[in-house]
């Protein structure tokens, strides 16, 4: 047997080794609210010899109980809403947003807005959001404004984190809306649950690194915590899964429950 194979199948034999032990150290080392450094240092080894770069600046520390989150659609589809979203539009100065312009693709919607003065206006974000509110696409006090480039989303939110996958945007230029995009936003009001107990962000990232079939190696650039819904097909409260957010250099973005280190889709 040639030498670099021997060599290879010891180096994965010594990461199981790795990954495994240091599943039980941090189980084991669970006593207080932050990992500590050496923690991250070894994570980010461990993680770069399963082929999973990342800084351990960008490794999550905190291991603090997490607010947990009802979420009420009011709206069972995307279709459903937009037809009582048609006709409060029309009263609020919005008669663009009709259904010959608007495009549904499952829980996701885009209005294609024509270039016309009716939509040119002073303050795009500040006018979006009145009119929003009013016909029901945004609960007051609920979401957040985030500017992306050409984009204002705005985000429902509990306890001041983002709900990562329940959205609007608008797209802007020359203070006028030549787009709103919406995806899986039913209607949804939030509501304050229970409080859960959090798996080790680095137990999570070592599960992840080991399981993670596909070739090559991948650059971990941002985590940040928040919640994710899920896709519903009918009106229902659920609760929301508190979460870490990946996002690789690539652009691909990966949802980590807190509770239990499952990957979500």
């Amino acid at each position: 047997m040639e030498w670099g194979r021997v060599k290879t199948i010891f180096i994965i034999i010594f990461s199981a080794v790795n990954v495994f032990l240091l599943s039980i150290y941090l189980k084991a080392e669970y006593t207080n609210n932050m990992l500590e450094d050496n923690i991250v240092k070894d994570t980010v080894q461990i993680l770069s010899a399963n082929n999973i770069e990342i800084d351990k600046d960008t490794v999550p520390k905190s291991l603090e109980n997490v607010k947990i989150c009802n979420i009420e659609n009011t709206y069972a589809d995307t279709e459903t809403m937009l037809k009582v979203i048609y006709k409060n539009a029309e009263k609020n100065g919005m008669e663009w947003f009709n259904q010959s312009n608007v495009d549904v693709d499952g829980a996701n919607f885009t209005c294609n807005i024509p270039g016309t003065d009716k939509n040119n206006y002073d303050n795009p974000e500040k006018y979006a959001e009145k009119v929003f509110s009013k016909i029901g696409l945004i609960s007051a006090g609920q979401y957040k404004i985030i500017k992306k480039d050409d984009k204002i989303f705005f985000y429902l939110t509990f306890d001041g984190k983002i709900i990562f996958d329940s959205y609007i945007y608008i797209k802007v230029k020359d203070n006028k809306i030549t787009e709103i995009f919406g995806s899986n936003c039913l209607g949804d009001k939030v509501t304050e649950g229970s409080m859960a107990k959090v798996v080790s962000p680095a137990e999570i990232l070592i599960n992840f690194a080991s399981e993670y079939g596909e070739p090559g190696k991948m650059r971990i650039t941002n985590i940040e915590s928040g919640y994710f819904a899920g896709k519903r097909t009918k009106a229902v409260k659920i609760t929301a899964a508190p979460v870490w957010k990946a996002k690789t250099s690539d652009g691909k973005v990966f949802y980590f429950d807190m509770r239990n280190g499952d990957l979500l889709e």
